[in-house]
Formats: C-alpha cells, structure tokens, sequence
C-alpha cells in the first residue's frame, strides 16, 4: 500500500492534524490504523488514520492523529515554518526546540 502525505483543504477534528493528511492508494483503511507514510525526499514515517474522509477510485484520503508525545513531529513537510509540534503560544514556539525568537516562557518549558 503506497501512502503520501497531502494538503487537506478543510478543518477536520480537534484531536486530528487540521493542515495535513495521508492519500492513501488503497481503500478499505480504517481509523486508528497505523500506516507508514513516505515523504517527498524519501524518508518514511509512521502515522496513524484519523477519519477516512473520501473514497474513491482505489485513494482513500485520510486525516492523521495528532502525537500524543510531546517530542514526536508531526510536521510532514510542504514549506512549513517551524516544523514540529507547535507549543500554542503567541511567539510560534514549537516543542521540539527553541530558538532566538520564542518567548522566555517558552524557552523555560523546553528544559
């Protein structure tokens, strides 16, 4: 089964990454399956189905869980500015790391 990440085009669900999604060239795939996801450079990880949100023509496209661990990424990639988990915070912090730029607070939390 070939899986690609893709941009999703509406909001899904509070607990589901909103911005991105999985195309997956098989149907039949269920919530809460873990599948393995290649990249454009390559690479491959694994994500887990959140909705099968279409069907159709052998692709089903899918939302994705959001981590539950505070140092996975879910970034897929796609020209995204600050890849990772973002902290939710006003400076655009993401968990994974720091930098320059967020807040003390932030920077606090990432100890």
């Amino acid at each position: 089964m070939k899986a690609n990440y893709t941009q999703l085009k509406g909001p899904t669900r509070p607990n589901e990454d909103d911005t991105w999604g999985i195309r997956i060239d098989s149907i039949g795939i269920q919530p809460n399956q873990n599948v393995t996801v290649t990249k454009k450079d390559g690479t491959q990880k694994m994500e887990t189905v959140g909705r099968v949100l279409w069907t159709g023509n052998g692709v089903s496209l899918c939302s994705i869980v959001k981590s539950s661990s505070p140092n996975a990424s879910r970034s897929s990639g796609g020209g995204r500015v600050g890849r990772g988990t973002r902290t939710g915070c006003s400076c655009g912090s993401v968990e994974e790391y720091t930098k320059d730029s967020d807040c003390r607070s932030c920077k606090y939390d990432a100890e």
